[in-house]
C-alpha cells in the first residue's frame, strides 16, 4: 500500500453501481491523490501520485490508459499560510481530446489490492505560485467486475502542496531528472508522459537550459503544434544554435517550410555540421528560394560544405521549383 507523504483529509462519497449482484460490489473502488515529494520548485510539474484501491471482496476491473482514463478535477480550495480561500482556477473533468489515444488495459484489481499512476496537477489546473496550497480534488473511476457488475465511484479530498521559489539552475537540475528517464526506459507508460502536449512546457525549459538534442527531438510528435513549432524556431536564432541542426532535422521531417531570410541566416552559423544539416534541409524542403544562399557556399573554404553546397543548389535550379 503507499502511503501518502503528506497528511490529507478525505471524505469518500459513492455513486450507486449499476447491475451490481455480487457482495461488496456496490462500494466499489476508490482513489486518493498524494504528494510524491515534499515540496517542488516553482516552475517544477507537480507530480501527484493517483493510488485506486478495491476495498470490496470480489476483483474488479478499471479501464487504463496513460495518464488516466476516468475524470478528475483538481482547484485550490485555500492558501494554507493564511487560511484564505484560494482562487480556485478552473478545473477539468474527463481528460481532452489531445491527451487521450493510446494503449487501453483492462487492468484487475484484487480484493484489497491497490494500482497507482503518476499525474500532473498542471493537467487539470492553472500551475499554483510559490506559497502553501491546499488542493481539492475528485475522482470518478468506472469499473466492472465478475458477471454484469458494473459501476462508478467518485471519491473527493483534499492533498497540500508546498511550491518554493528557485534558481534557474535548480529548475534545470528538476526538469532534467523528470526528462532523463523518458530517454532510456521501455516501458510504454513512461515513454507516454512525453506525449501528452503538457510536457511541452518543460521540453522548453530542457531546451533553453542547454540539455542536449534529446529535449528537440521529443518535440517532433507535435507537429502542426505552434509552441513546439516556436521551440524549435528559437534554436535557429543563433542565441541556442547548439542545438539548431536538431531543430532543422525535426522542421525538415515535418516539411516545415523556413522563409528564405531565416534559411540564409542559419546557412551563416559557423559550424560545419550545422550547415551541413541546413543543406540537407534545404534538399528535402526543395525550394527554390535558397539557391541564392547556397550559391554563397559553393566556393567555402570547407571543401564538404562547398561541395555539398554545390550538389544542392544544382539540384535545386534543375527542379526549378518554388514552395
Amino acid at each position: 500500500m503507499i502511503r501518502s507523504m503528506i497528511p490529507c483529509v478525505m471524505a469518500m462519497a459513492t455513486a450507486a453501481s449499476c447491475g451490481a449482484s455480487a457482495a461488496g460490489a456496490q462500494e466499489g473502488l476508490t482513489a486518493r491523490l498524494e504528494t510524491t515529494k515534499a515540496s517542488y520548485v516553482a516552475g517544477e510539474p507537480i507530480e501527484l501520485r493517483l493510488v485506486v484501491s478495491n476495498p470490496t471482496v470480489e476483483y474488479l476491473t478499471m479501464e487504463v490508459d496513460y495518464p488516466f482514463r476516468g475524470e478528475i478535477s483538481l482547484s485550490q480550495a485555500r492558501e494554507s499560510v493564511t487560511g484564505l480561500p484560494g482562487k480556485a482556477p478552473a478545473s477539468t473533468g474527463e481528460p481532452s481530446p489531445a491527451f487521450a489515444g493510446g494503449k487501453v488495459v483492462d487492468l484487475p484489481i484484487a480484493p484489497g489490492e491497490s494500482w497507482s499512476t503518476d499525474v500532473y496537477a498542471q493537467r487539470y489546473m492553472q500551475a499554483p505560485p510559490t506559497g502553501s496550497y491546499e488542493l481539492e480534488y475528485s475522482v470518478k473511476v468506472d469499473f466492472s467486475g465478475s458477471g454484469t457488475t458494473q459501476g462508478a465511484t467518485t471519491s473527493r479530498g483534499r492533498v497540500q502542496v508546498m511550491v518554493t521559489p528557485g534558481t534557474e539552475s535548480e529548475l534545470s537540475s528538476v526538469l532534467a531528472t523528470i526528462w532523463s528517464p523518458f530517454e532510456t526506459a521501455p516501458e510504454y507508460g513512461t515513454r507516454q508522459t512525453a506525449d501528452t502536449p503538457l510536457a511541452i512546457p518543460y521540453l522548453a525549459k530542457l531546451v533553453e537550459y542547454g540539455s542536449s538534442d534529446s529535449a528537440v527531438r521529443a518535440l517532433a510528435k507535435f507537429r502542426g503544434n505552434h509552441d513546439a513549432e516556436d521551440i524549435l524556431l528559437d534554436t535557429l536564432g543563433g542565441k541556442r544554435w547548439e542545438n539548431a541542426a536538431a531543430s532543422l532535422s525535426v522542421l525538415r521531417d515535418w516539411d516545415y517550410v523556413l522563409s528564405a531570410d531565416v534559411f540564409s541566416r542559419v546557412l551563416a552559423l559557423n559550424s560545419q555540421g550545422l550547415r551541413l544539416a541546413a543543406l540537407d534541409y534545404a534538399e528535402k524542403i526543395n525550394n527554390l528560394a535558397y539557391a541564392s544562399a547556397i550559391s554563397d557556399y559553393t566556393a567555402d573554404s570547407d571543401t564538404v560544405v562547398a561541395g555539398q553546397a554545390a550538389r544542392v543548389r544544382d539540384k535545386l535550379t534543375e527542379k526549378g521549383k518554388w514552395r
